[in-house]
């Protein structure tokens, strides 16, 4: 891109961020975005947009370098980007392609108040029993998931653009994110990273950490209350999902003729599509929507 490019075009967002290059080309006329990079790479620009109100809104393709590539995918920007294709085409689609919204959503996260109560006073019921163990034992020393939630200054994400998860997916997910955090120098191939999704996502199939999710999900869509089916289906994955591609490539909604009940799917419809996993369905490709 250096060489096809004016090198003041170009910015490093490892070592400056989204922010800088958008304030300084926010009152270009006719602007256009290209990250390089994976969807997590193009949220965050999207994200600075927002937080800057760069406006009017400047189109943003994607460069595929990631894993999944599902927003890519989505967009017909392909799954990978390979060393050998020219980036002389990928400027022209940058330039002449058509233009679509896309709809990002935000969410909301509460700790569960009650949850946290009575964990707190279940603990302190044991301080209560044992008082030797008070001056070792502080009544703050909750379970560490749940005090995590109250104790944390961390800010949970508000906003998604491809899927937001609950459950299996999101637990190898997580995983994957947080190794990568540990050890990015282990991680700087696609390859290598789908093998990593591929072995923890076996050990937590058989594993099953998150065997209960279903005792502990409430759901309701369009005025529906679904809690009871999905204890019914003993769903071990909650998916909310807004593009067309899942999991590095997978269409989970489908095409679905009108006659099923269900609408085809669009990134830019105004709505959300749910749809619940089994496990035997994360295995064998299956799903539940409502």
């Amino acid at each position: 891109l250096l060489w096809l490019l004016n090198p003041r075009q170009v910015f490093d967002l490892a070592a400056c961020g989204p922010e800088f290059p958008l304030r300084l080309f926010a009152r270009v006329p006719n602007l256009r975005v290209l990250v390089c990079g994976g969807d997590g790479t193009a949220g965050w620009v999207l994200s600075a947009i927002d937080s800057l109100g760069v406006r009017p809104w400047p189109p943003v393709a994607v460069l595929p370098l990631g894993t999944g590539n599902d927003l890519a995918r989505s967009l017909n920007w392909g799954g990978g980007f390979a060393a050998d294709e020219p980036l002389t085409k990928m400027l022209c689609c940058v330039e002449d392609g058509w233009l679509t919204r896309l709809d990002r959503w935000s969410v909301t996260f509460k700790p569960n108040s009650l949850q946290l109560d009575e964990t707190a006073l279940q603990q302190q019921q044991q301080h209560e029993d044992q008082p030797e163990a008070i001056s070792e034992q502080p009544l703050t020393d909750i379970p560490q998931a749940v005090a995590d939630l109250r104790l944390t200054d961390q800010p949970f994400p508000d906003v998604f653009n491809n899927y937001f998860s609950l459950g299996a997916d999101a637990a190898v997910a997580l995983e994957f994110h947080e190794s990568r955090e540990a050890n990015p120098e282990r991680f700087n191939s696609r390859l290598r990273n789908m093998m990593f999704y591929a072995g923890e996502g076996s050990r937590s199939v058989l594993t099953r950490p998150w065997r209960e999710l279903s005792q502990a999900i409430q759901l309701e869509c369009d005025g529906v209350d679904y809690t009871e089916r999905i204890k019914e289906l003993k769903l071990t994955s909650l998916l909310f999902l807004n593009i067309t591609k899942y999991g590095a490539g997978a269409a989970p909604w489908g095409n679905p003729a009108g006659g099923q009940g269900f609408e085809p799917q669009r990134w830019d419809d105004g709505l959300v599509e749910v749809i619940g996993f089994c496990s035997s369905h994360l295995v064998g490709g299956g799903m539940v929507a409502a």
